[in-house]
């Protein structure tokens, strides 16, 4: 297989890329906080709140796996992007008109089948780019994670300031986030230059222990993050707090993650891929620890500092080990299989767990604590078989 010579209808430009990962982003940073928030405004319970979260990543176990393999078929990652994102942003407004457990349901479904292909499409993109033009993939990332803290900071003056349970303003801006990245994707242009993949390829892919070792790692880790991304508004509110404290501790997170992504080719430097997962998950239980335990406002904001670790590093690490193992014509399988894995059976299953143990004690804490002690189990786990097993030999 011979690589083209890369040229601007090859691979994203920078500017377009950058913008784009800003929009993009910006939906998710009003949707991730204030999401459970406005379930429960609905008056949904803590079961019903787990189980529309976890419309999510029950199509992310399969979901994105044919949307990659359609890009590597296709080789047009770019008009794939187009049309994941214009169904992503017009089936969540009527999110805005729906109060039923049913219709909440049925809404999040069609709009997760288009959802769900857009991280891993985004990255893909964002890849191509970096082989092709020696392009740094964390200060690319780092303009979308700059997206989510304008986004959620402003959605959280917004949500206090309007002080309505329920507040349909929340799948405005979403879809509209959404749209805006939408437009700017016409600008961001990306062709496949390998030839294209047959099914045997994809079945040597998934028989390689290297990729199934991060796969199983980026599941187990998402999981654990799962009464965080799911939960965390809930929690500050039963603390008495409210959606100011909310969006500064998802916003100082998110500011912590864009250093980390900035600074990441420096870091890795520093240390081998399997050394930088133990250090992730080590402090995720720190952090999830603290998070659990703690009352104080501005301690549980501050101690989301660590997400630039627990997030920031962990996403970078495991993105370089898959540039590792996976071959440039399945790039967009290798990517989807671990966002499947990830944001399905992970976030699944840690969804779902995390709103019955709300159910059950009436508290999200609980879920935090478990998910530290896992975090801590997953280290140990790692410092065991992740040198053997790196990329990097």
């Amino acid at each position: 297989m011979t690589l083209l010579a890369p040229n601007h209808s090859t691979y994203p430009g920078p500017l377009a890329l950058r913008a784009y990962y800003f929009c993009y982003l910006a939906a998710v940073g009003v949707a991730v906080p204030f999401f459970p928030p406005y379930l429960r405004g609905l008056g949904f319970s803590g079961q019903d709140i787990g189980w529309v979260l976890a419309v999510s990543p029950l199509m992310h176990m399969l979901g994105p796996v044919l949307w990659g393999w359609l890009t590597d078929r296709t080789q047009r990652p770019d008009v794939i992007l187009r049309v994941a994102l214009a169904g992503a942003a017009f089936t969540y407004l009527p999110l805005a008109w729906a109060s039923g457990f049913v219709a909440v349901m049925a809404i999040q479904l069609s709009h997760q089948l288009f959802n769900i292909a857009l991280p891993g499409l985004s990255d893909t993109l964002s890849l191509s780019r970096v082989k092709a033009a020696g392009d740094d993939y964390g200060r690319i990332r780092f303009w979308g994670s700059m997206g989510f803290v304008v986004s959620c900071l402003a959605a959280g003056q917004i949500f206090a300031r309007r002080a309505r349970g329920a507040d349909p303003w929340l799948p405005f801006l979403v879809a509209g986030a959404l749209t805006l990245a939408l437009l700017l994707a016409f600008r961001v242009h990306g062709k496949g230059t390998h030839a294209r993949p047959k099914l045997a390829d994809a079945k040597l892919l998934i028989k390689d222990r290297r990729l199934l070792f991060i796969l199983i790692t980026g599941g187990v880790h998402w999981g654990c993050a799962a009464p965080y991304h799911g939960f965390f508004g809930v929690h500050v509110q039963d603390r008495g707090l409210g959606h100011q404290i909310i969006s500064y501790a998802f916003a100082l997170s998110v500011l912590s993650e864009m250093l980390t992504f900035f600074y990441f080719r420096h870091i890795r430097r520093r240390a081998r891929l399997s050394t930088l997962l133990i250090i992730v998950t080590a402090l995720s239980a720190v952090r999830w620890a603290i998070t659990a335990t703690v009352h104080n406002p501005v301690l549980l904001v501050v101690v989301q500092c660590l997400h630039g670790l627990t997030f920031g590093v962990f996403w970078a690490s495991s993105l370089a080990w898959l540039s590792g193992c996976v071959p440039d014509n399945l790039r967009a399988t290798g990517q989807t299989l671990f966002t499947g894995s990830v944001f399905g059976l992970g976030s699944l299953l840690g969804a779902v767990i995390t709103g019955h143990v709300y159910e059950a004690t009436g508290s999200a804490a609980p879920a935090f604590l478990g998910a530290a002690a896992l975090n801590l189990l997953q280290a140990g786990t790692i410092a065991l078989w992740g040198r053997k097993l790196s990329p990097e030999g």
